[in-house]
């Protein structure tokens, strides 16, 4: 009698034991109760914006600006990092500057091609304007990708009563957000990028070497083994 009560207490004391086991959740599991992950708590979303710079057209002006022509050369670096499709560039007609903003145009569309914009990249596009037709200005425009977090700052959950162990809401969320702020580029996020063409030069070299019976990897020089001393 004694025995079977000592198994009975030692079954229960093991059922005990895997149920307190239960409430510390491994990773990898699917229950929400007992898990939440940074990724799904405070999710990364990727949304396409519109990037837009103006350049004041004086009716007088013959041609861009310096000041104009160096903030329109940091906007053509944003689009080359970061643009998507063309970039659209909006032209005044039928206005007081609309002659002086064609000048000004000619010098854009220059300083855009000197920056690597393809002449294809860039498309013009005239528009009527409705306010202070005077200084119409030159509306440049380009899509991008911003990648943004959830907002942190949730501590509705208090921290002196908490049995299951569980991550509290706020958990997670400056890494996401730091993660949202340090990609270069959004869009990979939503899609990996496509290959670049291999090099035909390389290629051609790899098989004439092959074909001769050479070595066809590539010469490594002595300096570039990563030892920082000669002691071995």
């Amino acid at each position: 009698m004694f025995g079977q009560d000592m198994k009975s207490l030692t079954r229960l004391l093991a059922a005990i034991g895997f149920s307190a086991l239960a409430g510390c959740a491994l990773p990898g599991t699917t229950d929400p109760d007992l898990v939440m992950l940074p990724e799904v708590a405070h999710p990364i979303t990727v949304e396409a914006t519109t990037a837009e710079m103006e350049i004041l057209v004086n009716p007088q002006s013959v041609a861009l600006l310096r000041v104009d022509e160096t903030r329109l050369r940091a906007f053509a670096a944003a689009y080359r990092t970061r643009g998507h499709g063309p970039m659209t560039v909006y032209v005044p007609s039928h206005s007081p500057n609309s002659m002086a903003a064609v000048q000004v145009m000619a010098d854009v569309h220059r300083v855009l091609v000197v920056e690597g914009l393809h002449p294809d990249a860039v498309q013009s596009r005239a528009y009527t304007p409705t306010e202070n037709p005077e200084w119409s200005p030159i509306v440049l425009a380009f899509t991008r990708y911003e990648a943004s977090a959830s907002p942190c700052g949730d501590w509705s959950e208090s921290y002196t009563v908490r049995f299951n162990g569980n991550p509290s809401p706020n958990w997670g969320c400056a890494t996401q957000n730091n993660l949202a702020a340090m990609v270069s580029e959004p869009s990979d996020l939503i899609r990996p990028r496509e290959m670049s063409p291999a090099s035909a030069a390389r290629r051609s070299t790899v098989l004439e070497n092959y074909r001769a019976g050479r070595d066809t990897a590539s010469q490594s020089s002595s300096q570039g083994n990563g030892l920082v001393s000669e002691v071995e």
